[in-house]
């Protein structure tokens, strides 16, 4: 083990230092340790609500030990916490809770997205169907057989979740100025979506899910739309990919 690893594991880890390492070096370890804690908490905080603090902190605790951060922004750490989150026995009584945990780590990513460039799409009627569309920088979909969506919604503005319609939500997040928002997306919906997540045309879309399915693939092009999910492709664009 290289001497770089080596002092990275004694920082994440738990338990005393190695005797060669300097006592002064438990200093910066709690400092590091409780920045990453503070990172995790603020990424996360309807995950931290739907257990509590006590039970958010020992899980962070846990993720923190297995997972050391491979960025210098804080802001990217917890990039895998939801895949830890759904192989945690304690969490299992919340079975929905890494769905909002990949939820809310893509509202994190939508927020700090680049949308450099995006050329607004307009509106269905004014586009032909030759038109090439793409997902906006900051555009994220997380899928779910849990309403992620509605649950999140509920702990921003203390709703009961006993009141919860229990069916699955497709998570869009888009970002509008300043604002990151979660909408719920049927499948529909979300298959369209997903269409889109590489440059396609509205034609293609339209056919994706097969002639019949024509006038509901245009009414979820219309919502990504009105959504502000997509961004036009202009020629030059197009030749250059």
């Amino acid at each position: 083990m290289s001497e770089i690893a080596r002092i990275a594991q004694a920082v994440l880890a738990s338990g005393p230092l190695p005797p060669d390492i300097s006592p002064a070096f438990e200093i910066y370890r709690n400092n590091y340790r409780q920045a990453l804690l503070r990172a995790l908490a603020q990424s996360f905080p309807v995950v931290e609500q739907l257990v509590g603090e006590g039970f958010f902190r020992a899980m962070a605790l846990d993720y923190l030990e297995l997972t050391p951060p491979t960025s210098r922004l804080l802001r990217d750490y917890g990039e895998s916490f939801a895949e830890f989150i759904g192989r945690f026995g304690p969490a299992a009584p919340v079975p929905y809770l890494a769905d909002v945990a990949r939820l809310e780590y893509a509202l994190v990513q939508a927020f700090y997205a680049s949308d450099e460039g995006d050329d607004p799409a307009g509106n269905l009627t004014a586009l032909g169907v030759e038109s090439q569309l793409r997902w906006r920088g900051s555009t994220q979909l997380t899928r779910s057989l849990y309403p992620i969506v509605s649950i999140w919604q509920a702990h921003k503005t203390g709703e009961d979740l006993a009141g919860l319609d229990w069916r699955p939500e497709n998570g869009l997040i888009v970002r509008d100025a300043h604002t990151v928002g979660a909408h719920a997306l049927d499948d529909t919906e979300a298959a369209i979506a997903d269409v889109f997540r590489n440059p396609a045309s509205l034609e293609t879309a339209l056919e994706s899910l097969g002639p019949d399915a024509a006038p509901a693939a245009a009414q979820a092009i219309r919502r990504l739309l009105d959504l502000q999910a997509l961004a036009l492709l202009n020629e030059s664009k197009i030749d250059a990919q």
